[in-house]
């Protein structure tokens, strides 16, 4: 409970501190993404791993077998995930081996770059380096 308390107390303050200063980084909001490597792995052959970055703070997807929505803040490249909400389907061994996955690395990231020529969104952990990449579909 106290954890829990204290987690609140954080989210709290960092989204209270979201004001994007001039040259501030914006997420690519609405943009369906499709992630195409989880640490440094290709996604798994047949399943499609789905993510977008709501206006609101939410982001919503699939992560493999189930659809999920997690509230989110950013405050120039650095974002923060709350835990996700996921729906209860029970799916093949490989997309539920790959949707634990996804959730796994999605706890972890801290930052996150998008790159508006190749329409490519990075998340990365806290050692610097990309955990998630996705793929926006061409316009």
């Amino acid at each position: 409970m106290l954890t829990t308390m204290l987690r609140c107390l954080a989210v709290c303050a960092f989204a209270a501190a979201v004001v994007a200063p001039a040259g501030a980084q914006e997420a690519p909001f609405g943009v369906e993404f499709t992630v195409n490597e989880l640490n440094h792995r290709p996604s798994p052959e047949g399943v499609k791993q789905t993510m977008i970055l709501g206006s609101d703070g939410t982001i919503r997807g699939n992560a493999g077998c189930n659809t999920y929505s997690a509230g989110y803040v950013t405050m120039e490249s650095a974002i923060m995930i709350q835990p996700a909400r996921v729906s209860r389907m029970e799916c093949s061994p490989e997309e539920m081996k790959a949707e634990t996955r996804f959730f796994a690395v999605l706890t972890v990231v801290v930052s996150f770059d998008y790159d508006y020529d190749t329409r490519t969104l990075s998340l990365s952990g806290v050692s610097g380096g990309p955990v998630m990449r996705l793929e926006a579909a061409a316009p």
